[in-house]
């Protein structure tokens, strides 16, 4: 069964992976999972782009598909469902505009977004 291990920011999670691939099992596959943190251009592999955006090189001992991109922030996960933001900030909290796509809504604008949707709110403004 996969397994899930947390690593804390992204430079930490590239090297557990690089560990990972050095110390595990022939028959266990590790595989690097971070945020995307930017736009991912059409047609740039997942190791492109985090060459491009962090300066990481690809491992030599790993495969193209052991790298994999999430959201450009984690927060956009948050945006994606306003009933449950609304819930959890309660009285005050004024929910962003409803976007199609949160995947295309830049990393800064999810941000500020959450904190002035929420500012206002019972539970207070939202910082990362």
């Amino acid at each position: 069964m996969p397994s899930i291990v947390a690593c804390g920011n992204r430079n930490d999670a590239l090297d557990r992976f690089c560990v990972a691939l050095s110390d595990s099992p022939a028959e266990e596959i590790p595989f690097l999972l971070v945020d995307s943190e930017a736009p991912v251009k059409p047609n740039t592999t997942s190791w492109q782009h985090l060459s491009i955006r962090d300066s990481w090189k690809r491992p030599d001992n790993a495969q193209d598909d052991q790298a994999h991109l999430m959201v450009q922030c984690m927060e956009s996960w948050f945006v994606a469902d306003i009933s449950a933001l609304e819930t959890f900030f309660g009285t005050g909290f004024r929910p962003p505009a409803k976007r199609d796509n949160v995947e295309d809504i830049p990393k800064q604008d999810v941000l500020s977004n959450m904190e002035a949707s929420s500012q206002q709110s019972k539970k207070g403004a939202y910082h990362k």
